[in-house]
């Protein structure tokens, strides 16, 4: 896992850090995400964003594709 993230960050790829769980009492929080990203040899900030930011900035982008306006990545449909 260890070579997955440098591989990752060495091509500029976000690393998202979940749990995986199916249900309730499986989910893990957010501080032991961030622990395990330790463990993994990510740096503090890396593994805060990796657990929280990351994830959020995804699903804010998949929002945005359900949008009428949207095209493509970088490209909309702009009304004036």
């Amino acid at each position: 896992i260890a070579l997955n993230i440098f591989l990752a960050r060495k091509y500029g790829m976000k690393i998202i850090l979940v749990s995986g769980a199916s249900k309730v009492e499986e989910m893990v929080d957010p501080l032991s995400l961030v622990s395990l990203g330790k463990i993994l040899g990510m740096d503090l900030k890396e593994a805060k964003e990796s657990a929280s930011k990351t994830l959020t900035y995804i699903i804010e982008e998949n929002l945005k594709r359900k949008e009428p306006g949207w095209i493509a990545p970088g490209i909309e449909v702009v009304k004036e």
